[in-house]
């Protein structure tokens, strides 16, 4: 039972890990859903159902924990900051220094830029349904969001230039 309880535990992390991108949230949850399997392994009839039991534990919990964050933007900001950022950049300590700012670089962007990556990369929208809502062409829309990519990355560059193992700081860059 002890090996099956270490090869579980892992799996779980490991899976709860890839669909909750806040490492505390994902270890809390991670922590809630061994406590469960743990103090309600004597309701499960069918042993032989042990592993998709253990991993409905998790889904439910999973869910649970973004219908109770829903509506608090913040609980899921910084993640989908880091999301966007990660995609450019492995180095965590300039990733966390630029989401740190990146609202304040967002914010000289014109509205229609910010409400481009807004919606695109930071809400998660496709471009096909960013398109949709506006009402506009697909091919509009992509160039609107390429547009702001540019725009924001133009505004990184102004005042900040980075390098692979540290940031250095150039005058006038927007420190959190």
């Amino acid at each position: 039972m002890q090996q099956e309880w270490t090869y579980f535990s892992k799996q779980i992390k490991g899976f709860i890990h890839s669909r909750v991108q806040n490492t505390a949230d994902a270890d809390d949850i991670s922590q809630d859903v061994l406590l469960k399997v743990h103090q309600k392994i004597d309701t499960l009839n069918d042993k032989a159902k042990l592993e998709s039991w253990i991993y409905t534990i998790a889904r439910n919990s999973i869910n649970s924990h973004y219908r109770k964050h829903k509506n608090d933007p913040i609980a899921h900001s910084s993640d989908k900051q880091l999301e966007f950022l990660a995609a450019e950049d492995e180095d965590q300590d300039a990733i966390l220094e630029l989401a740190c700012c990146l609202k304040a670089f967002m914010s000289n962007l014109s509205e229609d830029a910010q409400h481009a990556l807004n919606a695109t990369s930071f809400n998660g929208q496709s471009q096909v349904d960013y398109a949709k809502t506006l009402g506009i062409p697909l091919p509009t829309a992509k160039a609107r969001v390429q547009r702001a990519r540019k725009q924001l990355a133009k505004e990184l560059t102004k005042c900040c230039k980075y390098q692979v193992d540290e940031t250095i700081s150039q005058n006038n860059c927007i420190h959190c």
